[in-house]
Parts: structure tokens; sequence; C-alpha cells
């Protein structure tokens, strides 16, 4: 299953131009994202200015025009392997195998692209007379490089892809004890159902389940930042100060939580280089004792990579009030 989404605002740039531009106007002249402006454009599109123009006008006012893109997909698919027999042949040997249903996959994958610019209202250079400035816009504030009408704003995509299978041996005891003598061959398989076979998930629809709801807050998020043009811009920006990274992550943990139906408890930026039980880096951790996520700054490089990891506590979040919360990370918070 596929489907796309594709939406497009896009300004057809207006102007005046010629090697000699004369423009006398009694009145008021008014530029919306166009250009007035002596020249012409170069092989690449770039609008050279020969300083030609002249123009007296009254009074001068103007106003820039926005464009903008989003586009999204997502694909899902699934799979189902079934074994008519109860043995296989293998290197020249019988072996056992289960019989019907071996193994169910998944995979979906999302997509997000997400763009804005303006085109600038431009005034070339050359003989320009404003009779009455005090009546007119601020002309400092008038773009006069004819190479720069468009401005970019921001810029931001962002996607994910899930593909997972899982071996339902998992749900036999003859079963597990075929994986083990696979599990060389069979590690990819064992990677992908280690969290469901840690939280007692050992059945296909809580497989399933779990995979889903990480899709959903994933597209949760992924609506946030298409709706939201100031929290795109944040995930741009490599400077944001502590207080102003904690406030972005509990806004989305707010958006997020409420769209899905639950409730939105604290997000805390940490900066800390311990380890967890597992004795990896840990970007983030969730304690249940206070339903409080931490996000740790000092192992996610980037604004967008705290965002994914809030992600993944949010998904914590939602365990505990679902009943079906188990720890992996264990860490003393050091807050900010």
């Amino acid at each position: 299953m596929n489907n796309g989404v594709t939406q497009n605002k896009q300004t057809v740039l207006s102007s005046i131009t010629g090697d000699k531009v004369n423009v006398n106007v009694g009145n008021n002249t008014h530029l919306k994202g166009s250009l007035l402006a002596s020249g012409n454009y170069d092989e690449n599109g770039i609008f050279q200015d020969n300083q030609n123009l002249n123009l007296t006008t009254n009074t001068l006012t103007f106003g820039n025009l926005s464009n903008s893109n989003y586009s999204s997909s997502t694909s899902l698919g699934v799979n189902v392997n079934y074994n008519l027999e109860d043995k296989k042949v293998e290197n020249q040997k019988e072996k056992p195998q289960q019989k019907g249903i071996s193994s169910v996959g998944y995979n979906s994958s999302n997509s997000l692209e997400v763009n804005a610019s303006k085109t600038l209202a431009t005034l070339g250079t050359g003989n320009v007379t404003v009779k009455d400035v005090d009546n007119s816009d601020e002309l400092d504030r008038l773009n006069r490089d004819t190479t720069a009408v468009n401005k970019d704003l921001y810029s931001s995509s962002t996607g994910t892809k899930v593909d997972a299978t899982l071996d339902t041996r998992l749900l036999t005891e003859d079963g597990r004890n075929q994986i083990k003598d696979d599990m060389y061959t069979a590690s990819a398989i064992l990677k992908s159902i280690e969290q469901i076979a840690s939280n007692d998930k050992i059945s296909v629809l809580d497989f399933f389940d779990e995979t889903q709801q990480n899709v959903d807050v994933y597209n949760a998020m992924k609506r946030k930042i298409a709706s939201d043009e100031n929290f795109a811009s944040q995930l741009q920006d490599p400077n944001l100060d502590p207080l102003a990274k904690q406030n972005m992550l509990q806004e989305i943990a707010l958006t997020v939580m409420k769209e899905l139906g639950y409730v939105s408890n604290d997000v805390k930026l940490i900066y800390t280089d311990e380890i967890g039980v597992n004795k990896v880096q840990v970007k983030g951790f969730y304690d249940p004792n206070t339903q409080t996520s931490y996000v740790n700054d000092k192992y996610n490089n980037s604004t967008s990579e705290l965002v994914s990891s809030t992600g993944h506590e949010i998904m914590h979040d939602k365990d505990k009030q679902n009943n079906i919360f188990v720890s992996n990370d264990n860490l003393s918070p050091v807050e900010f």
C-alpha cells in the first residue's frame, strides 16, 4: 500500500526589465514580489543589473510573496512465509522445521519534506527619485540586489523505515530451540524481536501493535513539524540554548501525546556522560517513578536527534500508561 501528498505554492516573478528602463509615475509605485530593474538575465538565469534604471514616483511601497512546498509519502507492506513440511534438507541432511507459518514480516516507510522561501520585491540601481519619502515604505528595507530575488526561509526533510520479521518459532518451545541452533544465520531476526521478547510480548498481534505504535508517534511528530513553521525553523537552528531546546521538546511531547490520547508528562534536557545498564552511551531514558522523560544533550549531535530521542522516550511513557513498561536504562540525571 502506497500513498503520497504534494502541495506547492509558487510565485511567478513579475518584472519590468530591459537594456534601459524609464518609469515615471505620478502617484504610487507598488512592488509586490516583483523586479523593476535595467539589465538582462545571464546563462544561469541570474539577473545582471546594468544600472540604467530611471524611476521617478511620488511614493513607493512594496511587499514580498511567499512560496512553500510540502510533500509526504507512506508505504506499508505485510508478508507471511508458510512451510508445507515439518522437515527440510540442508547439506544433504534432514533437519526439523516448524510446519505452518514460519515468519511474519512487516515493512513501512514514511518521508516528509517541507521548505519555504520568499520572493522579494526588488528595485535595481540607477537614478531613483521618490518625491514623498514620508508616505512611502521604509526604503532601506527594500531589496536592491537583483541576483538575490529569492530568499530561502527553511528546509526540512525527515523519514523513517521499518523492516521487521517475526520468526513464529518463538511461540513454541521446540521453535525456540530451533532458533538457538540457527542463531548465527538468524541474527537479524533475533535482533528484530529482541524488544518484544524482553517485554513478554510474543504474539503476532503484539508484534504488529508495537511496530504500529512507533509509526503513530513518528506520524504525529511529522504533522507537528509540517504545521508549525516556527518549530520547523528551530530544527534547523544549531545554536538553540538549553532552555529553548527543552521547551521545544516539551512542546512536541505535549502535542504528540495529546493527539494519541495520552497524558503528557515532563520532558527534561540533561547533560551527562554516564552510561546505561547496557554499557552504552544513552541518548535518553525514561523514569517510570516520576513519569519523566530525560533527553541527553551530550550524545545527541543535533536538534533533530534530540527530537528523535524524545520520540523514543514518548514510547516508554505510552508503555507506562498502558502498564507494559520495562526499563532498559538507568542513569542519574544531571539537569541544566
